[in-house]
Parts: C-alpha cells; structure tokens; sequence
C-alpha cells in the first residue's frame, strides 16, 4: 500500500476544514499567499505553517462575518453557526502558532510539527 503525499498547500486546507482538492474555496494562489506572508514574520518552519494557517483562517472567519442566515424550502443554513465553528478553528490555530513561536513550554524546539 503506497501512502499518498499531498502538498502543503492540501494539508493547508484541510487543517482549515476544507477538502484537500479545494482550490475553489482556497485556490494555490491565495494558499501560497499566507505561506509567503507567514514566511516573512516567522523564520522556522513550524511557525511560519501555523502562521499560515491563522491568516487563511482569519480570512475565512471575515468572510464567514458578512454571511448570513437565511431559509428555503424545507432547507436551512445557519451562517452564524460557521462563525462560531470558524472562531474556534482559529483560536486553536492561534495557541499552536504561540506554542511554535515560544519553542513549547518555554524554549527548546518547537512542539508544532505539520504531518
């Protein structure tokens, strides 16, 4: 059984809760756009992947701001319902960022590691 190698910017989405063939929702553009941003604050590899994880989230989580609810036929979607789930996303994402930033509990390597 050969095991499947996706690329940073699928394992990107689906850390995010996306499909990791998504490019519709997140295209290799927008993804390649965080880890750049990221890249330019944080120099190690394990903060700049959470670093770009919290971008793509908080862009996600403004879009998701500006949803709204709404009722057809006998079919609902709660769009506030996905600005809560999004807030939680990124505030994990955001305690692995300082975890990775921070080197762990208070320095050494860091304990963030995208498998």
């Amino acid at each position: 059984m050969s095991a499947v190698i996706w690329t940073d910017n699928q394992r990107l989405r689906v850390d995010v809760g996306l499909a990791p063939d998504d490019t519709i929702s997140l295209p290799d553009e927008q993804a390649d756009d965080a880890y750049s941003r990221a890249r330019a604050l944080y120099q190690d590899t394990n903060s700049a992947n959470a670093a770009a994880r919290v971008i793509v989230l908080e862009q996600i989580y403004a879009a998701a701001a500006t949803s709204t609810d709404y009722t057809q036929n006998n079919s609902t979607e709660k769009a506030s319902q996905l600005f809560d789930h999004y807030g939680k996303l990124l505030d994990l994402w955001n305690r692995k960022l300082d975890k990775a930033a921070l080197g762990g509990a208070g320095g050494g390597v860091a304990i963030f590691q995208v498998i």
